[in-house]
């Protein structure tokens, strides 16, 4: 949303600002590599944070507390736009609100605060979350979308936490749905009718080798166009074919040869079978197989091999 936005906010003053990878970015008309190890640890982290998350509450007494996963969320007035919270909050003292979960790899090692994480400014005594970051144009349109009037935003690691209660701003939303409306539709329904950008891509990635998105359904499609019925030729029947399942990928760690495992399939309380992935060679490891606990002072981590090599070539 927050690309969107200020993308929109420049096209006010300078027209001729290009707009195809915006409208390509969210089209998915460019695979993207969800496994890069920010993501996964983010992805694996969750569950924990939200789990941490909800004994905090209840430390503090939160009456009727139910903290629960959720999924895909569509605005009821424009069909276009989506939110994927990280949890739904309920209690008897503050009503239902939204969750923000954010797990940093970059900071596993120490305490989130405004000296390690650039979205983070000190007030005073508070440290809030920057209104003028992505993060906080999310949390508005994830607010607006699910009709909710507060968020918490919980940023985790093993050592601390931050936890930030955000409520709804209906002038700034209202500046936001604005803009994202209007750039829906100036260019990403001229798109969708036109396909110009598609055959753009897919042509460039042809002619370089490389694998594009084009075939993606995004959710910015949705409610576009009416839906039709099949038609068939009288006394005939249509042919009907099992949808093709594609296989996930699937990761080996790079020291016992078994199955690193996704988020979902994995037992929180086992340590040991979370992964990570090195940052030069992209084998991925068991936390239990290299001795990893999540707790080393690192921007980027190597495997012992790609540790060996880095040393000898200096």
């Amino acid at each position: 949303m927050h690309s969107v936005f200020t993308k929109s906010e420049t096209l006010k003053k300078n027209k001729a600002v290009n707009t195809e990878s915006l409208v390509t970015e969210i089209l998915g008309y460019k695979e993207k590599n969800s496994n890069i190890p920010a993501l996964k640890y983010g992805r694996f982290m969750e569950p924990v944070a939200r789990r941490k998350y909800k004994c905090i509450l209840l430390q503090r007494k939160h009456q009727d507390l139910k903290v629960v996963e959720t999924g895909l969320y569509i605005d009821t007035k424009r069909g276009y736009l989506g939110s994927s919270p990280d949890g739904m909050v309920d209690c008897s003292c503050c009503g239902s609100g939204v969750l923000e979960v954010k797990c940093p790899l970059s900071i596993a090692h120490t305490i989130p605060s405004h000296e390690n994480l650039t979205y983070l400014v000190k007030e005073g005594s508070n440290i809030t979350l920057q209104r003028n970051h992505n993060y906080y144009t999310q949390i508005q349109g994830q607010m607006a979308i699910c009709n909710k009037q507060w968020c918490d935003f919980f940023i985790f690691t093993k050592h601390g936490h931050h936890l930030e209660r955000i409520l709804f701003q209906k002038d700034y939303w209202e500046k936001i749905v604005s803009n994202l409306e209007n750039f829906f539709l100036k260019y990403v329904v001229v798109e969708l009718l036109t396909q110009d950008i598609k055959k753009k891509v897919a042509h460039t990635e042809t002619s370089s080798g490389t694998k594009s998105n084009t075939d993606s359904i995004p959710l910015l499609a949705i409610n576009t166009c009416k839906p039709t019925k099949p038609t068939q030729a009288k006394g005939k029947k249509l042919n009907k074919r099992r949808k093709k399942v594609e296989p996930k990928p699937i990761y080996l760690c790079g020291s016992c040869q078994q199955t690193c495992l996704e988020i979902d399939e994995l037992d929180n309380n086992c340590e040991s079978d979370y992964s990570i992935g090195c940052d030069k060679c992209r084998k991925w490891f068991h936390w239990g197989c290299i001795g990893f606990d999540g707790m080393l002072n690192m921007d980027k981590w190597y495997c012992d091999d790609c540790e060996a090599s880095k040393e000898n070539s200096l």
